[in-house]
């Protein structure tokens, strides 16, 4: 079960979507999971005790572990362009089928 802090968030951005509907605006909340950056490198060394032929086994079918800046960068500029005025009071999650 998602943390309250998440339940909290989608409901908030339902709530903003109803309210400001009214005036045109839109309310969408992008969900990233995890991505590389300086504070993500660190998460991709892999532990001594641990087979790195497995993890290699495994990345098809997991897809890779953390996904890059531009991807929640294009979700977020689809999200705020025309091609994204039908989208509002949903939460989109940018994760690779993590939160699945």
């Amino acid at each position: 079960m998602p943390c309250r802090s998440i339940l909290l968030d989608q409901a908030f951005t339902r709530v903003l979507a109803l309210e400001y509907s009214k005036r045109n605006l839109r309310a969408v909340c992008v969900s990233p999971g995890g991505i590389e950056t300086a504070m993500t490198y660190s998460l991709l060394d892999v532990p001594p005790d641990i087979d790195p032929s497995l993890l290699s086994k495994m990345a098809p079918a997991i897809g890779p572990l953390l996904g890059a800046p531009e991807m929640v960068a294009g979700v977020v500029a689809m999200v705020a362009s025309e091609d994204g005025e039908f989208i509002t009071g949903t939460t989109i999650h940018v994760d690779g089928g993590a939160h699945i």
